[in-house]
């Protein structure tokens, strides 16, 4: 899509279909996390007020756990891909929601910039998370390695965590320009997130 021709001013006003918002209001973080991006490509970075980054970030992980741990799990476990999966994921109910918990208190603390010209390291906050998401799976005794996964569990297995992984790779992301600091972020949130799993496996299962 063609970017507009006309150079918006400090002084101009857009208009959308929430109000009229200036731009000294975009500053102040008068702005939803949803919007920020759109408004950026005019007025440059915009820092979301906390409550909007909070909020945004509980609603992404929201989406990602109904797509990655409900809606995916069930659909293996329908076409006999991976039997038993969707089982499994009441187990992470707990420690997903309290891993999503720290990373949306972190991030509403943090209220980064966003800029529409910037594009965020969200492969490296992938691959830091899957990184360290194998590591945790295959040394763990509480968790089953890859290697006694038959041929079609294991790349069904993947896939979902792939998928899971991008899509909270890209909240992440949003949190630094580093690519370094993105790969951290990454593995810090499996980290954290195994860890409790595992504990409550082994607590409860």
């Amino acid at each position: 899509m063609e970017r507009p021709t006309r150079t918006v001013e400090k002084t101009d006003v857009l208009d959308f279909d929430r109000g009229t918002l200036e731009h000294e209001q975009l500053v102040r973080g008068g702005v939803t996390a949803f919007e920020a991006p759109l408004l950026a490509m005019y007025r440059g970075p915009v820092r979301p007020s906390a409550r909007a980054v909070a909020a945004a970030t509980v609603g992404w992980f929201s989406l990602v756990f109904m797509l990655c741990y409900v809606a995916l799990p069930a659909l293996a476990e329908m076409t006999g891909l991976y039997p038993g999966l969707w089982i499994s994921s009441l187990f992470s109910v707990a420690p997903f929601a309290a891993t999503a918990f720290v990373a949306a208190v972190g991030a509403s603390l943090v209220r980064p910039e966003i800029s529409g010209a910037t594009r965020d390291p969200v492969l490296s906050a992938t691959l830091g998370g899957l990184a360290m998401w194998a590591v945790a799976h295959n040394v763990s005794p509480a968790l089953r390695p890859f290697w006694e996964m038959s041929a079609v569990e294991l790349p069904t297995f993947l896939a979902i965590n792939v998928v899971e992984m991008f899509l909270i790779g890209s909240m992440l992301a949003s949190l630094t320009r580093s690519r370094l600091g993105a790969l951290v972020l990454g593995g810090s949130f499996q980290l954290v997130y195994v860890g409790l799993f595992v504990t409550v496996v082994r607590l409860f299962g």
